[in-house]
């Protein structure tokens, strides 16, 4: 579902059809990176207020 919203979004941003499937591409995948950070920040923070829960 993202990728076909990135796509709609490129195709429109990009007045050219040829480019509208390497920017959706690009697009999908930067989004794709930050919820992939995201999840990776949010596991380290648990995993630290686990370890001070029971250091304590």
């Amino acid at each position: 579902m993202d990728s076909w919203i990135s796509f709609i979004l490129g195709f429109i941003e990009s007045k050219n059809i040829q480019q509208a499937p390497s920017k959706a591409n690009d697009k999908a995948r930067k989004f794709a990176l930050k919820s992939e950070v995201c999840m990776i920040l949010q596991q380290s923070i648990l995993k630290s207020r686990i370890l001070r829960f029971f250091l304590k």
